[in-house]
């Protein structure tokens, strides 16, 4: 897989922020910044792929006609 690099420019007061919390976090700042770029895709992506809704299951009611009756109903 090819690997892309990532730059960005922090104020000194960004940076010593970012120091100080990866330090107590024990964690390397690539480590931080990776984290937070995949966590921020996720989120602005709208796209949560662990939602449950991704894992339903369906459910059979034994009515094998029931979508066309459901169809007859609204599109009448």
């Amino acid at each position: 897989m090819q690997k892309k690099i990532v730059q960005t420019i922090l104020s000194q007061d960004e940076y010593r922020k970012l120091a100080e919390t990866v330090e107590k976090l024990d964690m390397s700042i690539r480590e931080a910044v990776k984290e937070a770029v995949l966590k921020w895709t996720e989120e602005k992506s709208g796209i949560e792929p662990r939602d449950p809704i991704f894992n339903l299951t369906p459910i059979s009611y034994g009515d094998k006609k029931a979508s066309m009756k459901v169809d007859e109903i609204i599109y009448k």
